[in-house]
């Protein structure tokens, strides 16, 4: 899944900054353990010079410190003290010796046994030059280490404080460069669905307002074009609904008085039928009209359970004619729903119409409806021929027809008008399909609960 813009910003800065404050503190941290490495080292060298000043005399003589000389000097200077002779072999130790020969003077960082040392060692020089001897100090490691390693944690913490810091304003940032892209993604959303009016909100960066105003010009422009072609369809739509009841009011006269010429009475027959579907076709554009624009949306409660069996029983012969059983299987009463009966009715009309016309002879047609939580459900189900799955996500879109070998005369508003009305009145519809098993449309009303 992509990750979204803010955390992408952010993201990226604490990696920046993770590497380059990591490095640094890595950085710092060995520069700052090799100075206190050298400084310590140092400082021994310098308590050993003063250490072997004060035996130059004795070891001058050949003479060996006592224990008490030797321990008052490593006391005084806080370390392991090791007399050397000339050849430098171990003569006298402060504390026991590990190994009892040296082959050569330990300076610096070492290893005796499985401890780290650090040592330091000056030569015994009497007074004519000559040299007598070496002393050797030297300190377990980790009585620096301890020092550097504090050191560590305090550059860790500070480097740690940083990064939050930074982490705490670049989530600031990403928030102010992202928070203008997702107020316009909402926007082209609502737009997208339908909310023509929905504009955004012009603030941020000279960049964001630009692109604030740009989509703000388009939305108007869309919206005044979509509600011209809405005016337009309704327009003429209304302007058409005359003309064809006078053509069909004629072609119903002449009809009657029609000589015995049957093909002439097929003629007018089928004329009369187109005039139908032209009517139907008038009537859902102006429906569709009415809709988009929430204007003619008459609302009332309404139990559907009566008008569904009047539906039924005008139905009825239709789907007898075409040979095909109607079930009904609706309560004497559901829950009152908020909407215009009128047109509820005319999208369950238009569902039983197309199972009527998609569904061979011997089929079924079941008209149902339920109460459940969140409302009524009603249900058009048939037995038909199906609609194949690549034609499912597109069966709701205005003038859509999919390809059927029966009777397939419609006009492509059908499922549309059912989709606008339901969802005019808070609702939703669904549709399953399997072709050779036939359809099944079914639409929640939500249910009037005060």
């Amino acid at each position: 899944m992509a990750r979204s813009l803010r955390s992408q910003i952010v993201l990226l800065y604490l990696g920046m900054l993770s590497v380059g404050l990591g490095g640094l503190v890595v950085w710092a941290g060995v520069q700052l353990r090799e100075a206190a490495v050298h400084q310590a080292h140092r400082e021994l060298v310098a308590r050993a010079v003063v250490v072997a000043t004060a035996l130059a005399e004795p070891l001058e003589h050949w003479a060996t410190p006592s224990p008490s000389a030797l321990a008052h000097y490593a006391r005084s200077a806080g370390a392991r003290l090791v007399v050397l002779d000339p050849t430098l072999r171990v003569v006298a130790s402060s504390e026991p010796l590990p190994e009892r020969l040296l082959s050569a003077p330990r300076q610096g960082l070492g290893w005796e046994g499985n401890a780290r040392r650090l040592f330091a060692t000056v030569p015994v020089v009497e007074e004519h030059g000559r040299v007598v001897g070496a002393v050797e100090l030297s300190v377990p490691a980790s009585a620096v280490f301890d020092t550097v390693r504090g050191t560590w944690f305090t550059l860790g913490s500070a480097g740690l404080g940083i990064l939050c810091a930074v982490a705490a304003a670049s989530v600031l940032l990403a928030h102010g460069i992202t928070q203008p892209l997702q107020r316009l993604t909402s926007a082209v959303e609502a737009v997208a669905s339908g909310k023509l009016q929905e504009r955004v909100e012009v603030k941020g960066s000279a960049e964001v307002e630009r692109l604030g105003h740009a989509f703000n010009r388009m939305a108007e422009r869309v919206e005044a074009m979509v509600t011209r072609q809405r005016t337009f369809a309704a327009h003429a739509a209304h302007e058409l609904r005359s003309p064809l009841a006078a053509l069909r009011l004629r072609l119903e006269v002449l009809q009657q008085r029609l000589p015995s010429d049957p093909a002439l009475a097929a003629h007018v027959m089928q004329a009369l039928r187109n005039v139908d579907r032209l009517q139907r076709l008038v009537d859902h554009l102006l429906v569709l009209a009415a809709v988009e624009e929430r204007r003619g949306l008459r609302r009332e409660r309404v139990d559907l359970a009566p008008l569904l069996y009047e539906l039924a029983d005008e139905i009825g012969p239709v789907v007898a004619e075409a040979g095909l059983r109607l079930d009904v299987e609706v309560p004497p009463h559901l829950p009152l729903v908020e909407a215009d009966p009128e047109q509820i009715l005319l999208a369950i009309r238009n569902l039983l119409d197309n199972a009527v016309k998609y569904t061979p002879p011997g089929g079924r047609v079941l008209l149902q409806a339920e109460a459940q939580m969140e409302g009524v459900v009603l249900r058009v189900r048939d037995t038909g021929v199906g609609i194949p799955p690549e034609h499912l996500p597109h069966v709701f879109d205005r003038f859509y027809r999919v390809p059927a070998p029966r009777r397939a005369d419609g006009s492509g508003l059908g499922l549309a008008l059912v989709k606008e009305v339901v969802e005019a009145y808070g609702g939703r519809v669904t549709i399953r399909s399997e072709v050779g098993a036939g359809t099944e449309v079914s639409f929640l009303l939500p249910a009037k609960t005060s």
